[in-house]
Formats: structure tokens, C-alpha cells, sequence
């Protein structure tokens, strides 16, 4: 690294490299995150699960985890990450149809939780009244 200088300080020697960027940079410039030698660049972009730094837009059918375009794995419409489209394609649909099923069955329980605290509001209020 003798000819090499910072990226953002030209004066000075880099002591490494972003594991993200590539980009050679002194001891000031670098910052351990996660294991990994980020740039504050790097840092603050959000990254996908397998740490490339495309944004995520993407997220896993079956996990929720999040994606970039380079590691979905897309198929008939679904997108999954690396560890989940090892599976079936009849699992992936069951496994997908079991997360909207879930959301839709969370989403009633607090329906029904408001309802009854409504309720239990109600019945101590009227009750205490003289």
C-alpha cells in the first residue's frame, strides 16, 4: 500500500480497504461494523442481508428478510432469500400463504384486544356511576 493514499485524505496512508466499496482508506476513515470495515458512506446506507450495498427493495416471501435486487431469488412472482429458495415451490406457497394467514389472524387479535378493552371501559364506567 506504499503508493497507495485515503480515498478522502490523499495525505495519508490507507490502513485498509471497505468491505463494501473497495475504497483504500486511513485508520480515521474506516469503522468496524458487524464485523466488517465500512467507509462512513458504507455505513449509512442500509444494506441487504448479505451485505452488498444496493438498498434493499426487495423482501423474502417466506422470511421477511430483506433483499437487494442481486440476491432475490425470484420465482413464479415471489421473491425469496438464499436459505428459503432451497425449498419446494409447493412449500414457498405454503410457507408464503402461512405468513398471510398469520398477518391476517394478528391483525384480528387486536381488532378483537380493542374491542374488549372498549368494552371492559364501558362496563366500569357505567357501573360506577351512582
Amino acid at each position: 500500500m506504499a503508493d497507495l493514499r485515503c480515498h478522502h485524505h490523499p495525505d495519508r496512508d490507507p490502513t485498509g480497504r471497505c468491505d463494501r466499496c473497495g475504497n483504500y482508506l486511513c485508520e480515521q476513515c474506516l469503522e468496524e461494523v458487524d464485523g466488517l470495515l465500512l467507509c462512513k458512506a458504507c455505513r449509512d446506507v442500509p444494506a441487504c442481508r448479505y451485505g452488498h450495498v444496493e438498498e434493499p427493495r426487495l423482501d423474502c416471501c417466506l422470511c421477511g428478510t430483506a433483499l437487494c435486487e442481486q440476491c432475490a431469488i425470484e420465482a413464479d412472482g415471489l421473491f425469496y432469500c438464499k436459505r428459503c429458495s432451497t425449498e419446494t415451490p409447493e412449500t414457498a406457497e405454503a410457507g408464503a400463504e402461512r405468513v398471510k394467514v398469520g398477518r391476517v389472524w394478528l391483525g384480528a387479535l387486536i381488532i378483537g384486544l380493542v374491542a374488549v378493552t372498549a368494552i371492559g371501559t364501558l362496563v366500569l364506567l357505567v357501573g360506577s356511576k351512582p
